[in-house]
């Protein structure tokens, strides 16, 4: 009972000492204007504080929703928490296969998302493999990764931000990293960049034969990168090299992209392009098509499946960019099917 009456009376108290406190101030102007940015900087504080936490939350879903949208699921590192700490606490943490990133909160809110995908591309994305790359290719990785996220997820401001902080110097100062983005990013329009450079790149650090140097390594994935760029930028009637064999990568690519052609020909010829990768004792095999041809493409790896002598191992849908007689670019539907052969395993 006394504690009771001892509790009472001193919120009487606190609430008589808030009432004259607010007339004093009501009072006197110069005090009433320091109350009211005392009281401002107070409510901007918290509300500052409240934006960097919704913000980081919606960009850790955001990137979780990046690397499925992109194929990166099997190899990007999920990631299960972002947090905002000191300096002294700052890191990245793996557990379980999942990631946590524990970062330094900056000024603006943008700023913190930034901060947020440029340490996850540099730890979360193929980061076993990266010592085998050129450090030119590295950087161009982890800005075009980071470019992409934040076209697709985060807002303008973000993105201009990004840019003038980090793109426009860099590629000032660096004119060959400026050109393999450029590159990443034209892979990127035909939905080959996360679906089948990166894919291959991953496998470095498992396949990597202690007899390469790491100029040996670094000279392969450029020569992977080339390969790749020229099916990227062939028109629909060029013929290009389709298979890549080297030290690290032996794969082929099988393009359904000739309109009509599977109507006329059916899929024995595909099926005979399979044969003949099979024969070369390739690793994977990507089938890239787009249109309505995406259908022809499974219809084209389930017969190959039936064989017993391929499994599919993944079937990636996207959309890409298509320049339709030279002018207007549209974006169409397209897939990417994956197949390991048996012999493989």
């Amino acid at each position: 009972m006394n504690l009771l009456i001892i509790v009472v009376f001193g919120l009487i108290g606190l609430l008589i000492f808030i009432i004259i406190f607010f007339l004093s101030v009501l009072s006197n102007p110069v005090r009433y204007e320091k109350a009211q940015n005392v009281l401002y900087l107070l409510l901007s504080c918290i509300s500052k504080k409240h934006k960097n936490k919704i913000a980081i939350q919606e960009t850790q879903l955001k990137i979780n929703e990046f690397l499925d949208e992109s194929g990166l699921t099997d190899i990007g590192r999920p990631l299960a928490k972002i947090e905002l700490v000191s300096p002294q606490e700052a890191k990245v943490l793996v557990e379980n296969g999942d990631m946590i990133m524990k970062i330094v909160p900056k000024r603006k809110v943008d700023q913190n998302v930034i901060s947020a995908v440029l340490t996850y591309v540099a730890k979360g994305v193929i980061p076993e493999s990266k010592p085998f790359l050129s450090n030119d290719l590295v950087q161009s990785i982890d800005l075009t990764l980071a470019e992409l996220m934040l076209l697709s997820k985060a807002t303008r401001v973000a993105i201009e931000l990004f840019k003038k902080d980090f793109l426009v110097p860099t590629f000032e100062t660096y004119p060959k990293i400026k050109e393999l983005n450029e590159l990443l990013k034209k892979l990127d329009w035909q939905g080959i960049f996360t679906r089948i450079l990166l894919r291959e790149f991953a496998l470095f650090s498992i396949k990597r034969w202690e007899t390469l140097t790491k100029n040996e390594t670094s000279q392969e994935a450029h020569k992977f990168l080339d390969f790749l760029y020229t099916i990227a930028s062939k028109k629909e009637d060029e013929e290009a090299e389709l298979s890549f064999r080297g030290k690290l990568i032996n794969m082929w690519v099988l393009l359904i992209s000739k309109r009509g052609k599977f109507l006329k020909v059916g899929a024995g010829p595909y099926l005979q392009a399979i044969d003949i990768a099979l024969a070369d004792r390739v690793e994977r095999i990507y089938i890239l098509a787009r249109h309505d041809h995406t259908d022809y493409a499974r219809y084209i790896a389930m017969r190959a499946e039936r064989t017993k002598r391929v499994k599919k191992i993944n079937d990636m849908s996207f959309k890409i960019q298509y320049i339709h007689l030279n002018t207007a670019t549209e974006e169409v539907p397209a897939c990417c099917i994956i197949l390991e052969p048996t012999y493989a395993k």
